[in-house]
């Protein structure tokens, strides 16, 4: 038998398996785009049979192909017993039922270059929607005495990719925190949209990296300080802060764009007027670089 017959047949036989086993949703959409991230090995296989062929090795040229089917089936198994565990159902969503023990969130998210929409919920501690046909990421939720601590990877930032996803659409990734547990967050990512609405959330801290991307925040005014921290080089910024909340905004080369605002020079910062005596206190830390300000008080 020839090895490339061989070797074809057994792929397409592979193929048919994985496309039935997909209709039968006994496989998730994220074995797919794993299956395409380690599509190299196809080529590693081709020339190694290449190669044994070359070197008149005509039995040990069908070995490669047996191999990169095993790996194929692997990838299947592992993947599906993987989301097995974390998911209840393919079409993607997760949540954390609200705790009245917990007294703090503290939430890091990666979100790689998937848009990003956050909002309040008073059903939940924390949930959250993902587009059925994007690769859902890794979620690990523990507690640390009154403390909640969620962690978001897009597992997509790590090491080189021969084919870069991405997936366009204006809610990637859906995120609801309680209106009634302080929040701190975390959301790292570039080349993203992201849309957060924390207006009805205790939030005390916010942390945002998002480069070639577009950042929308507004704040409200449930807590007496607030500190965020900012930075999107080459990205558009629009902030949006409580009419009646100070503001201490620092960083970046953004003065003539502060002064326009009415914000008075203190050292390295400019502050509002009222500053020390405003019951919400927002303290602004904006990194340099982006391509757009601008920061609204409602």
């Amino acid at each position: 038998m020839n090895p490339v017959r061989f070797r074809w047949g057994l792929l397409l036989i592979i193929a048919g398996i994985l496309i039935i086993l997909h209709n039968a949703d006994r496989l998730y959409w994220d074995f797919w785009w794993d299956l395409v991230q380690w599509w190299p090995v196809l080529l590693i296989a081709i020339g190694l049979e290449k190669l044994f062929i070359g070197l008149r090795l005509k039995a040990l040229a069908f070995v490669p192909p047996v191999l990169l089917a095993a790996g194929i089936v692997y990838l299947a198994v592992a993947d599906n017993n993987y989301r097995t565990e974390r998911w209840s159902y393919a079409s993607s969503g997760w949540e954390e039922k609200f705790d009245p023990e917990i007294e703090e969130l503290d939430v890091y998210i990666d979100h790689g270059r998937n848009d990003l929409k956050v909002k309040r919920t008073s059903k939940y501690l924390a949930k959250a929607d993902f587009d059925r046909y994007i690769r859902k990421p890794k979620i690990d939720f523990k507690r640390e005495g009154n403390t909640a601590r969620l962690t978001v990877d897009s597992e997509l930032r790590s090491g080189g990719r021969f084919i870069n996803i991405r997936n366009y659409g204006d809610r990637d990734w859906d995120f609801m925190f309680s209106e009634t547990v302080p929040l701190k967050l975390e959301c790292v990512g570039d080349e993203a949209n992201l849309r957060l609405d924390l207006s009805g959330i205790i939030l005390k801290e916010l942390t945002v990296e998002n480069d070639d991307g577009l950042i929308d925040v507004t704040i409200g005014d449930r807590v007496s300080d607030v500190r965020l921290s900012i930075a999107g080089e080459n990205s558009r910024l629009y902030l949006g802060v409580p009419a009646t909340a100070g503001l201490e905004i620092g960083g970046g080369d953004y003065s003539g764009y502060f002064g326009a605002l009415g914000l008075r020079r203190l050292d390295d910062k400019f502050i509002s007027e009222g500053f020390d005596t405003a019951a919400t206190k927002i303290y602004i830390d904006i990194g340099a670089g982006l391509k757009h300000l601008s920061i609204q008080q409602k």
